[in-house]
């Protein structure tokens, strides 16, 4: 069982440390806990001259590759601040990264077979259109056309620029188009907040409906339950409305797969860019061929 800490003075007042965001130093502490756990509390710089005496102790750990990565993290940040040596660190990373990549390339040979072609899912989309099923439609849209992730669709829908602020996602109503603004998303702290014009007309018709049927004087959410109460497992909900419930990730598969296919490169890296993934985690996490 994991034991509680307090906050790791060897860590806090690294200045390295305190350049991360709030949220970095957040999970940096976290794993640095687990660490203190794994090493019955001894401090990470005792193992100065015994790095790979705490790579074995984190290697007989049963947590999952990333987890090791984010605690090797912590290791390099104390490590590095002290100068000390990080060879067997780094080689460990290396070995954690070649069986991470195997590993997908594994899961994503095993769903060629079944993920669907792009064209599958526009007709899909044009389905849940013609049926006036409009939340679901727009999930699936911005999904299949942008790459978002399940946290990008939690947004509200507005006609007014007043109701726009930097912390929360909205479809923006306009004449001639709807402005997507994606302020809250995974890489925000790399790529910042995003804008983008969507002028497809059906999608406009969509948002516009759909904001006609939300009551006045009440905040307009795409991710809300059918007597108006807030959605507790909101993965769980957006899941069950695309299709197939097979979710973003496997969406995003299906699409790029497509893309490369057919040798859409541009495509791709813009579909990677909306979505807030550099083209060469595209090609190494998520191409299935």
């Amino acid at each position: 069982m994991l034991k509680e800490f307090k906050e790791p003075t060897e860590l806090i007042n690294s200045t390295s440390f305190k350049m991360l965001s709030v949220k970095t130093q957040q999970s940096y502490i976290h794993h640095y806990n687990r660490l203190m756990n794994f090493t019955n509390n001894k401090s990470i710089l005792d193992f100065k001259d015994e790095l790979h005496e705490l790579i074995n102790i984190l290697k007989e750990q049963d947590i999952p590759p990333s987890s090791k990565n984010s605690i090797l993290n912590v290791i390099s940040l104390l490590f590095n601040t002290k100068r000390f040596p990080i060879q067997s660190l780094t080689d460990y990373r290396d070995q954690l990264d070649k069986e991470h990549y195997i590993k997908k390339k594994e899961t994503n040979l095993l769903l060629k077979e079944v993920l669907p072609s792009i064209n599958e899912l526009n007709n899909y989309t044009n389905e849940l259109y013609s049926n006036q099923q409009y939340r679901e439609y727009i999930i699936n849209f911005l999904m299949i056309n942008y790459g978002v992730r399940n946290m990008d669709v939690d947004l509200i829908i507005t006609d007014n620029k007043k109701d726009i602020n930097d912390i929360d996602n909205f479809l923006l109503i306009t004449k001639k188009y709807i402005s997507f603004i994606v302020n809250r998303y995974k890489t925000r702290d790399t790529y910042g907040s995003k804008r983008i014009k969507l002028e497809t007309v059906p999608l406009q018709t969509a948002v516009k409906n759909l904001y006609k049927m939300c009551e006045k004087d009440t905040v307009c959410k795409l991710i809300i339950n059918k007597d108006g109460t807030e959605v507790v497992d909101k993965n769980k909900y957006i899941l069950h409305r695309t299709y197939g419930k097979m979710g973003e990730g496997k969406i995003f598969k299906s699409v790029i797969s497509d893309y490369i296919k057919q040798g859409k490169i541009e495509k791709t890296k813009s579909y990677g860019m909306t979505r807030g993934t550099d083209i060469t985690v595209i090609l190494k996490d998520y191409y299935i061929e």
